[in-house]
């Protein structure tokens, strides 16, 4: 009876997992390149992963810089349509399309983006409905241009990337997301840049311990006292709630 039990039990947690591991991917180079490769026409192109961020950098002269990820498996490609992107574009790329590969290079979608970022940006790239390419397990390729010609050999700072499904996303959290951090690393004093009026702001460690607290955030926090490593600030408003990472240096 027991054994019985316990059998019934372990396949419910199993399913639970397997369930809500495709709920949503998150690549947020952590530790590594998260099995991302970078190439691209032009003189030279590498990459390297530190603290939680993945740099990729490309000789001027290229047309193009990519990100790529093979045997990338979406899971539900009903459901997980939505493509979140956070990093700082220290290049002149204007222009990232969406791509993927599995018998042949297909476009998804292309979205504008800004150039030689002071500051890190937030994308969002919704996948349409009916592409017949989206799914099961492929190449995925983020590529990097400039619609007016070349690259000029400037680097991409990727914080994060993470495929959902765009039900789970309230409007206030599109809205908060666009807030920016900068500098980012940061030594000192990090800004917080937001059209939103901030009530609280949290900082925690990656343990999930809590490591700052304030109610009274005009547009700055002092971090200087935190020992260096990335950390996740959350930050509350009348728009609702968000979090973002940044690097203490």
């Amino acid at each position: 009876m027991k054994t019985t039990l316990l059998k019934k039990t372990f396949m419910a947690l199993a399913l639970v997992v397997c369930t809500t591991s495709f709920a949503q991917i998150d690549y947020t180079f952590d530790t590594d390149d998260e099995g991302f490769s970078v190439t691209g026409p032009g003189s030279s192109s590498s990459h390297s992963a530190t603290t939680g961020v993945l740099t990729a950098t490309t000789g001027s002269g290229g047309s193009n810089l990519q990100l790529r990820k093979s045997a990338n498996d979406i899971g539900n490609p009903t459901t997980l349509t939505t493509v979140l992107l956070d990093f700082k574009n220290n290049s002149n790329a204007n222009s990232l399309v969406l791509q993927t590969v599995s018998g042949g290079v297909t476009t998804i979608e292309t979205i504008a983006i800004t150039a030689a970022d002071i500051a890190e940006q937030s994308y969002q790239i919704d996948v349409p409905a009916g592409s017949t390419t989206w799914i099961g397990s492929f190449q995925l390729r983020l590529r990097f241009v400039n619609t007016a010609g070349n690259l000029d050999g400037g680097s991409i700072e990727v914080n994060r990337i993470q495929i959902v499904d765009p039900s789970t996303l309230s409007i206030e959290e599109n809205t908060l997301s666009a807030f920016n951090l900068y500098p980012n690393p940061v030594k000192n004093i990090l800004n917080i840049s937001t059209n939103n009026t901030i009530s609280n702001v949290a900082v925690y460690d990656l343990l999930g311990k809590e490591v700052i607290s304030s109610n009274t955030v005009k547009n700055t926090l002092d971090v200087s006292t935190l020992s260096n490593g990335v950390y996740v600030i959350k930050l509350t408003s009348n728009k609702g709630v968000a979090t973002k990472r940044f690097v203490k240096e």
